[in-house]
């Protein structure tokens, strides 16, 4: 699907979200009423489901960090965010959360997997110090690395509107002073151009703000509740728990409700080719 949408091949979206296709499958792992399995698929049921959730937090945090240097770093995005660094860092999107569990996997003292009578689950046990770093960690990382790039990606975007605003008023001063010359009309069909710029130039603005603010929302109704309250040793409501376990199937929604590119991609995916994968790079 992402090859048929060209421009976003370079974008380093498509690495990002092809990984939501392996959390539909094992988001559900562990989530029964009762584990009649043993402790070892017990504990291989929990890591895999922790290290899917995992890396899809790991995956909203390089997809901010993405889209931050793209637009307030525009110099180093190729560098940065080149084809064979994006493979590097989508496989450190699993390879992170999945060396975080590794103690808890091979139960190492102080930290361990298993089933949890409370949440009726199989997941991280409780302990005094493993479980409240894993959980509130993963909240806290995130909303540090939100607080820190949202408002500069807002006010960069602010000030190239602004900067294209002022300099095309500008350009239509100097077209307004009397001349004693005749009329150049050859000026006159560039004024639309310059309108549809700056039209342009805020969609862009609102799009781009919509995707953050969307993830951003969707950060804080499905992951913040959950990690926080078993960070804190704490038994979340059983909705909160469906929640935290579904958001990486929900992520993939976000991006296709609200990227022109995506769903673009997804029409020509499932129209037979329909669809000519959009020329923007929106989103």
């Amino acid at each position: 699907m992402i090859m048929k949408a060209t421009d976003m091949e370079g974008s380093g979206n498509g690495d990002y979200l092809k990984l939501s296709n392996v959390y539909l499958k094992v988001w559900q792992l562990g989530l029964v009423g009762d584990w009649t399995h043993g402790q070892r698929l017990c504990v291989a049921a929990a890591l895999v489901r922790h290290v899917a959730v995992g890396s899809s937090l790991a995956s909203i945090q390089l997809i901010t960090l993405n889209r931050y240097t793209s637009v307030v770093k525009p110099r180093s995005y190729a560098r940065i965010f080149s084809p064979g660094s994006c493979l590097l860092l989508a496989s450190v999107c699993w390879v992170l959360p999945a060396g975080l569990l590794l103690p808890a996997a091979l139960g190492v003292p102080g930290a361990s997997l298993g089933w949890d009578k409370r949440l009726q689950s199989c997941t991280v046990l409780p302990s005094p110090v493993y479980r409240p770093v894993i959980y509130l960690g993963s909240a806290l990382l995130p909303l540090l690395l939100f607080a820190a790039c949202y408002p500069r990606l807002f006010l960069a975007l602010r000030h190239s509107r602004r900067r294209l605003t002022s300099h095309i008023g500008t350009l239509q001063s100097i077209a307004m002073q009397p001349s004693t010359s005749a009329p150049d009309l050859s000026r006159e069909p560039m004024q639309p151009a310059r309108s549809n710029s700056i039209c342009a130039g805020r969609g862009r603005e609102r799009q781009l703000l919509g995707v953050l603010g969307a993830i951003l929302c969707s950060f804080c109704i499905c992951y913040l509740p959950l990690l926080i309250s078993v960070g804190l040793n704490q038994t979340p409501p059983l909705l909160v728990h469906g929640l935290f376990y579904a958001a990486p199937c929900i992520n993939p929604l976000v991006y296709v409700a609200m990227s022109r590119d995506y769903r673009r991609a997804y029409a020509a995916l499932f129209c037979c080719g329909g669809g000519d994968g959009g020329n923007s790079n929106e989103g």
